[in-house]
């Protein structure tokens, strides 16, 4: 079932003295909600009552926490903002989630694709969210043929996370801004997500093609149901 109601979880880490452009995730975030909203931020205390209906923020984020945030309710969309990291415990050193460390948050503490999956499928229903988009470098890389296993992004599909989009290279802070920018207002709006994807390759390619290959680095891992569009 394609999500008819929107409720986001938005994962920020950056530790080990990481930088992430946390600010204005959450601004393109909150503006892709707001048509949902009966509110303004000049209601105050209403509006954000409205935003918590659609949005749950973890900020410094542990698997522990995202597991917490995931077992206390369903989430149709997650969206995570953290940098790719390799996992040397893992056999041929494959692209990880670098995440802070439970009770250690200046730590850092790389989790795979398959662990990622576990936390978010923790809910009540056990069937995670319908979207999951990764501003993550690497998170669609697959470095290395020799070993088994495969990308954060591909751990996500293959753990039945029906649409995951992630960055197969280095993805800059422009990049991964406009994936938030112009993928969520169109994913909300009920546009077809094939279309909004080509949307924003356009706009990486226009925008910064001279400077990055962000147009190039974005993949999307897909399965829809048969009747996507009348569900749209």
């Amino acid at each position: 079932i394609w999500p008819r109601k929107a409720r986001i979880l938005f994962i920020c880490a950056a530790p080990a003295g990481m930088t992430v452009p946390y600010a204005p995730h959450l601004q393109g975030l909150l503006k892709a909600i707001q048509p949902w909203l009966r509110q303004t931020p000049a209601d105050g205390d209403a509006y954000f009552d409205g935003v918590d209906q659609h949005l749950t923020v973890l900020e410094r984020a542990s698997i522990q926490d995202i597991y917490a945030a995931c077992s206390g309710g369903e989430f149709t969309h997650v969206h995570i903002l953290a940098h790719g990291a390799k996992d040397h415990s893992a056999p041929g050193t494959p692209c990880g989630l670098a995440l802070h460390r439970d009770g250690k948050k200046n730590e850092k503490h790389v989790v795979s694709g398959k662990q990622l999956a576990a936390a978010l499928q923790g809910g009540p229903a056990g069937t995670g969210p319908s979207i999951v988009t990764l501003a993550t470098c690497d998170s669609g890389h697959v470095g290395d043929v020799v070993h088994t296993g495969a990308s954060v992004a591909d751990d996500l599909h293959r753990e039945q996370i029906p649409f995951v989009v992630g960055s197969q290279f280095p993805l800059t802070f422009d990049g991964s801004k406009a994936l938030v920018d112009y993928l969520y207002p169109a994913l909300l709006n009920g546009e077809d997500p094939r279309v909004a994807l080509r949307e924003l390759r356009s706009v990486l390619y226009s925008h910064l093609a001279g400077t990055s290959h962000d147009w190039a680095s974005v993949v999307a891992y897909a399965a829809f149901p048969p009747d996507l569009e009348e569900q749209l």
